[in-house]
């Protein structure tokens, strides 16, 4: 058996090209890391703020309402001041004493300065010394003229022993002085008096009884002697 040649074949070799190693990549800056998180930090400090100012929206409406709760009415619909068993306190230019109580006072908004009385009762020093005490069943305070307007039942009494009923009375707390012009029944120690209005003067000193009056006086008995 004959053999024939032999053809011998050469391995083909492909060069390799080897790849070249990937360089690191160069390391961040400080600056670029401050900016990435400024660029992350920003949208999400304005989100939460716009969270916030939801939030505080939805949270006032309920502590306006805690405030007002006894009210059951928004500040700007409240147009009266309410005091129960009231006391205004005070002196005049000479120093001497008022004081002015009231089961109920209201006052206005619009005046600060007048006050609304339900049954009140006030009471004076005069220059004398001698005490005056006042009531009525409604009436109103002045507080910037010291004026007491008395309406209703009035009473008027003075510790030595007299006493005023009159339907209408103006008291000037500061000057000690009063006046009505309805009709008026006084008494005291020495008798009587009916009269269409009055005036006390003189830091409560002197009074005067307007219109037609009619006295009913007391004759004072003399002392005997066993």
């Amino acid at each position: 058996m004959s053999s024939g040649p032999v053809a011998m074949r050469r391995p083909v070799e492909f060069p390799v090209r080897s790849e070249a190693p990937t360089p690191p990549p160069p390391p961040r800056s400080r600056h670029g890391r401050v900016a990435r998180f400024v660029r992350i930090a920003l949208p999400l400090a304005a989100l939460g703020l716009a969270g916030l100012i939801f939030a505080w929206s939805r949270i006032d409406p309920i502590i306006e309402k805690i405030h007002i709760s006894e009210t059951e009415q928004a500040p700007e619909e409240i147009d009266t001041v309410t005091m129960e068993n009231a006391r205004f306190a005070g002196v005049d230019a000479q120093n001497r004493s008022f004081d002015v109580t009231a089961v109920r006072a209201v006052q206005s908004a619009d005046d600060s300065n007048h006050i609304d009385l339900q049954q009140p009762k006030a009471d004076i020093v005069l220059a004398s010394g001698s005490k005056v005490a006042v009531q009525s069943d409604t009436g109103g305070l002045q507080r910037d003229t010291q004026i007491l307007d008395l309406v209703g039942k009035v009473l008027l009494t003075q510790d030595q022993g007299y006493e005023f009923h009159t339907t209408k009375a103006r008291i000037d707390l500061g000057a000690r002085t009063a006046a009505g012009d309805a009709p008026v029944n006084g008494r005291g120690p020495q008798g009587e008096i009916q009269a269409e209005g009055f005036d006390i003067l003189d830091g409560g000193t002197r009074v005067v009884f307007r219109g037609r009056s009619r006295a009913l006086f007391q004759a004072q008995q003399d002392s005997v002697t066993p």
